[in-house]
């Protein structure tokens, strides 16, 4: 694939990822939408694209946002989300809607671990974001702060990535079989 078409690829997912977040912000939706074209470019480009898409996102959420301060942090996670989607992607574990459903628990488990070291380590446990009505409501239920945050994380990630990883898996579908054409034609 020609570098343009990755660059353009990179810069398409980056404005991509920052409407979404900025939609998500003006309707206070209880999801991220942060990095669900992080997934799809790594599915298209790779990794290191897909990498740059996680990084440049969060540098344009904290544009978008103000510059609170507290966003950036999360593009280790959104980054996270770039590697776990390669390794399976790479090693042909992307074949099947049940290796879709695979990836996408394995993206909400490492994204809610991650975020909740973040949230807890650097932020008290909670960021004013809509997620911390949950985090709020299993502490009032006897949880402790981190298992709190990492629960409520799990559960908004798991609802959050299934149109990443669903798009993501559509493409790449599409992807393998007009590659399997071309090969067949030549």
């Amino acid at each position: 694939m020609s570098r343009v078409v990755v660059g353009v690829g990179i810069v398409g997912a980056v404005l991509m990822n920052g409407l979404f977040f900025l939609l998500n912000r003006v309707l206070m939706l209880p999801v991220f939408l942060d990095s669900n074209f992080t997934i799809i470019a790594t599915v298209l480009f790779g990794l290191w694209p897909g990498l740059t898409v996680g990084v440049l996102s969060n540098l344009f959420f904290e544009v978008i946002a103000g510059f609170p301060g507290f966003l950036y942090p999360f593009a280790l996670v959104n980054m996270l989300t770039a590697v776990i989607v390669h390794l399976f992607v790479r090693n042909g574990h992307f074949n099947s809607l049940l290796d879709a459903l695979v990836v996408l628990i394995a993206v909400a488990l490492a994204n809610a671990l991650a975020g909740t070291v973040i949230v807890t380590v650097f932020m008290g446990g909670t960021t004013g974001e809509p997620v911390d009505s949950l985090v709020r409501a299993l502490v009032v239920a006897g949880q402790s702060i981190g298992s709190s945050a990492f629960i409520a994380r799990v559960l908004i990630n798991v609802v959050d990535k299934v149109l990443g990883v669903g798009v993501g898996f559509f493409c790449y579908h599409i992807l393998q079989h007009s590659m399997e054409r071309k090969i067949r034609e030549s």
